[in-house]
């Protein structure tokens, strides 16, 4: 069977919201707009964000919601084909993690932790994929090189180069439709 390969936090979770009302809370001021990361947003070093993350992680991956559209894309895609969830969470997140994704009856067949930093390409269910879907364009790009077709998952972020077989989306019924027009689905 043909097989989709999707990322967590950024494209099934809105862990991104959370994080923010954590952050907020713990250094008590608004993240900077614009910054690129943490460490840019609240002014702070990365050893600070992680003894945050730290605190709170568990926090947010309980707590944050699907982002729009992605329980029912996933439930869709499922039916044709399997679905395999990779993330950057550490594997000590397993049970806060497979909580969730049976809070929201996520359906699957596979769920691997790389850890934070760790490339998801080193995975043999990344390599055999037919789709790939992150919201990491390090991670999409590494991934489109092997010649398979990608979506990069991003909100907000501004327009900027990727290869031909990324496909740039902001929210999951793009995703459906690509492969509902490709007669992948029926």
């Amino acid at each position: 069977m043909s097989s989709v390969v999707v990322d967590i936090d950024g494209v099934l979770a809105d862990s991104e919201q959370i994080m923010y009302y954590c952050f907020e809370n713990y250094f008590d001021k608004k993240c900077a707009v614009g910054a690129k990361n943490w460490e840019e947003g609240f002014g702070v070093t990365t050893e600070e964000v992680n003894h945050v993350w730290k605190i709170y992680s568990k926090q947010i991956y309980r707590e944050c919601l699907p982002i729009s559209g992605a329980i029912r894309a996933i439930e869709d895609l499922h039916k044709v084909f399997d679905i395999n969830l990779v993330t950057a969470r550490h594997i000590s997140d397993k049970k806060y993690t497979k909580q969730w994704l049976k809070q929201y009856a996520v359906k699957y067949d596979s769920l691997h932790f790389v850890g934070k930093g760790s490339n998801k390409i080193k995975l043999d269910v990344v390599k055999n994929c037919d789709y790939f879907i992150d919201d990491n364009i390090a991670n999409v790009i590494e991934v489109a090189n092997l010649g398979k077709k990608c979506y990069l998952f991003r909100k907000d972020e501004p327009t900027m180069f990727t290869p031909g077989n990324v496909i740039r989306v902001k929210k999951w019924s793009e995703i459906v439709l690509d492969i509902l027009r490709t007669g992948e689905i029926s």
